[in-house]
């Protein structure tokens, strides 16, 4: 079913269809919240190499099809978006910055109401991406934490 869902979505926007596309992209559906990279590798179980998940996920959120999120860590973060999918890179760009809180006890990404801070940046800066990830604790780790 949800290959299938997957195969669709791709020949719509006119992307090949290759096993290594649909396996990553279902492993990051199927997970329904935000998987990380580490997770991704560990479940293609040495199906495709490192190289090949590195390039479809890539192409996934070149084409609105993945939503990335990067921790203070490092650690990248994927989470499937078919709402972006097909749409001029501008808009999904716009769609898809949010403020996230990430928890640093169990390790849970929620996305935060949408705020009303507006950053400007200075004449003739052009903003091309955000990534606003908070980190603390959640209120199910937070009483055991202090």
């Amino acid at each position: 079913m949800v290959t299938r869902h997957i195969v669709q979505l791709f020949k719509k926007n006119a992307i090949n269809v290759t096993d290594a596309r649909v396996r990553i992209t279902a492993i990051i559906y199927n997970a329904g919240k935000w998987i990380s990279l580490a997770a991704i590798l560990r479940a293609v179980n040495n199906e495709f190499d490192r190289t090949t998940v590195y390039r479809v996920l890539c192409m996934l959120c070149d084409n609105g099809f993945l939503n990335k999120l990067v921790d203070i860590e490092k650690i990248s973060y994927y989470m499937f978006s078919d709402a972006g999918a097909g749409s001029d890179k501008k808009q999904v760009q716009d769609q898809h910055e949010h403020t996230y809180f990430k928890c640093m006890s169990c390790g849970s990404i929620s996305p935060l109401p949408a705020h009303d801070t507006i950053i400007h940046l200075p004449e003739g800066f052009t903003k091309t991406s955000s990534n606003l990830l908070i980190s603390g604790y959640c209120d199910h780790c937070a009483p055991t934490c202090n």
